[in-house]
């Protein structure tokens, strides 16, 4: 599980500012930026948008598992679209 972990990005980009902020800090209910192609900084919910995320890592699916709102993401699954 430790190697899940080191996967996942060490900053996160905070939606409504755009700063970017260690991972750490994220506090309960604050909504990130992740874009395409980025890693997906700590577990959360899609709270707005639609996207296929890559969670192979995790639960070894080949295909993309399609993410839409209040959908659950995973810190270190990568945002392949949207």
């Amino acid at each position: 599980m430790s190697s899940l972990t080191s996967m996942a990005p060490q900053k996160a980009i905070i939606a409504e500012t755009g700063e970017h902020v260690d991972v750490n800090a994220v506090e309960m209910n604050t909504v990130l930026a992740v874009k395409a192609g980025d890693v997906i900084p700590v577990d959360g919910i899609v709270v707005e948008g639609k996207c296929e995320v890559d969670e192979k890592m995790l639960t070894g699916e080949s295909f993309p598992v399609t993410k839409e709102l209040d959908s659950t993401v995973w810190a270190g699954t990568i945002n392949l679209n949207g």
